[in-house]
């Protein structure tokens, strides 16, 4: 369920006047304008539960800046419930997307072959294979990741192309992708079935494979391909291909968004492309094996596993060092 938000209301308060000096001459004056201030601190508490009844909050919820007094002052908001409806909206958007992607099922000897409202899954032939591209997987590759992704109900992919027709050719019940090129998810999408769901990340102007073109890290990089394709999935995925921009970055939000999620870690798995270790064990990619373990290899990628000993501050901390590192 949805958590409610809350923000804070303007705040009544009654200040002091300590101009002053303690004297007595100007104590019966003193004495005159605590009382005046008292009462302007009563109308305020008036003024203020008058408005929380109207908003329908409760008194409880009600705190006065009382500034009438020598003591230091406490400052305590009224707080504001926003309205819910737009969440609510969410919600029933994306639950009508996971009823959907929840019609999988794979051959069996005792079903026949023309089972209506489900996915029915296959594996890829690759002799027959007609999408491969020069994207840089090889033979093996496409084995393990074909495999990997016959055996899963929903991948999440950061960088598309031959990898999504391969998910396509499986027949994946759900599937959402995030890359920096448009060029790159109009081709993956014209192979892909209508149900299949791609993110532009806009990371500014790009080149060959979306790299960007600049050398500048603009603020919006790590949001807008890192983190915000993934903010609205809910629920976790089975395995998370990292093959585009940020890799390092991006093995960090896969294991954390399964965390998030409540995913079982015991299962998810994250297939990381072009691994090559780079710079040892406190390099770019070496950094990856101080938060996973490498479960499978193919030719050049590796399928991981989140090490038990590893918390979640552990990989926010890794995906902090390179959030900005275009590994």
């Amino acid at each position: 369920m949805l958590q409610r938000r809350t923000l804070s209301s303007p705040v009544l308060f009654a200040r002091r006047d300590d101009a002053h000096e303690e004297s007595p001459n100007n104590n019966k004056n003193k004495s005159r304008s605590s009382r005046a201030m008292s009462a302007v601190a009563s109308v305020a508490m008036c003024f203020a539960f008058t408005l929380a009844a109207r908003r329908g909050q409760s008194l409880s919820s009600i705190h006065i800046i009382n500034d009438t007094a020598k003591e230091p002052r406490t400052m305590l908001r009224t707080p504001h419930v926003m309205d819910t409806n737009f969440e609510s909206a969410f919600q029933v958007a994306y639950d009508e997307i996971m009823l959907e992607s929840k019609k999988s099922c794979r051959p069996r000897a005792d079903i026949p072959n023309d089972i209506i409202d489900c996915y029915t899954r296959k594996r890829v032939d690759l002799n027959t294979f007609p999408f491969k591209t020069r994207g840089g997987l090889s033979n093996t590759d496409r084995q393990l990741l074909s495999e990997t992704y016959f055996n899963a109900d929903s991948v999440f992919e950061f960088g598309i192309g031959e990898s999504t027709a391969i998910a396509a050719e499986t027949n994946l019940p759900r599937y959402a992708g995030v890359d920096s090129s448009a060029e790159w998810i109009t081709v993956a999408r014209s192979h892909a079935p209508d149900r299949f769901r791609f993110s532009f990340a806009d990371v500014g102007p790009t080149r060959e494979w979306g790299q960007p073109v600049s050398n500048k890290t603009l603020a919006k990089m790590a949001l807008d391909y890192q983190i915000a394709p993934l903010f609205v999935e809910r629920d976790p995925f089975d395995v998370y291909f990292v093959d585009g921009r940020w890799r390092v970055a991006c093995v960090m939000t896969s294991f954390l968004h399964a965390i998030h999620t409540g995913g079982d870690l015991n299962r998810i798995r994250v297939v990381l492309h072009d691994y090559d270790g780079r710079g040892g064990p406190e390099g770019s990619y070496g950094a990856v094996e101080s938060i996973a373990t490498i479960e499978k290899r193919s030719e050049k990628a590796v399928v991981l596993a989140k090490r038990r000993d590893v918390t979640a501050a552990d990989i926010f901390n890794t995906w902090q060092r390179f959030r900005h590192k275009k590994t």
